[in-house]
């Protein structure tokens, strides 16, 4: 082999040897940057599947909230709705035994003195005026002044009003107790809220 042929064979072994040195560090670099886009895409996919699931976690919670949220409004519409049942049919007992108690002989009369004994703590004792409904008889007319006693500076005058069907009111110098029925019951929201409380108190 002359000498030429042995320096091309030598420069084509360097430039061969090169080639593939290249080529091998091309494969390690197209290599790692393949781990890197895998990596990469690991690391976007977990962040997807993390952003999924704390996304339906929270649209759990907000179904979970939004459920509970509508069972206490429904508990609450329905506890309502109770209660006005209730304080409806326990007005109408109230007033229907209130009337029973005004015609029954015994009830009527501790209604009168206790009219009279309340208006004595709050009512000047000079001239009385007695407004009572029509049905007043002699025996109310005794009650009241056995209870009045000798407390009064003047006999109290008495006067009939058709519009009262039950109790009696009571008036002197510009003051007034009304312990008619209709007066009795003229803050229903006050007694209502009375009901439940004593109501509220009885519950376990």
């Amino acid at each position: 082999m002359s000498d030429l042929q042995t320096q091309e064979r030598r420069l084509l072994e360097l430039v061969t040897a090169q080639r593939d040195k290249e080529c091998r560090e091309l494969a390690r670099e197209a290599e790692a940057q393949a781990v890197r886009l895998l990596d990469e895409a690991w690391r976007n996919a977990r962040g997807r599947l993390h952003r999924a699931v704390e996304g339906e976690r929270e649209r759990a919670r907000e179904h979970v909230a939004h459920a509970r949220a509508e069972m206490e409004t429904r508990k609450r519409l329905h506890r309502q709705k109770r209660q006005s049942a209730m304080l409806d049919f326990a007005w109408d007992l109230l007033e229907t035994r209130l009337r029973a108690m005004w015609q029954a002989r015994e009830g009527r009369g501790r209604w009168i003195e206790t009219a009279a004994r309340q208006a004595l703590k709050c009512i000047p004792a000079n001239q009385w005026r007695i407004v009572h409904p029509p049905a007043w008889n002699a025996e109310d007319q005794r009650r009241i002044a056995n209870t009045l006693g000798e407390e009064l500076e003047k006999a109290p005058r008495f006067e009939m009003d058709e519009k009262l069907s039950a109790g009696l009111t009571i008036r002197s110098g510009g003051v007034a107790l009304d312990m008619t029925l209709e007066g009795m019951l003229a803050d229903r929201s006050a007694i209502e809220a009375r009901l439940l409380a004593m109501r509220s108190r009885e519950e376990p």
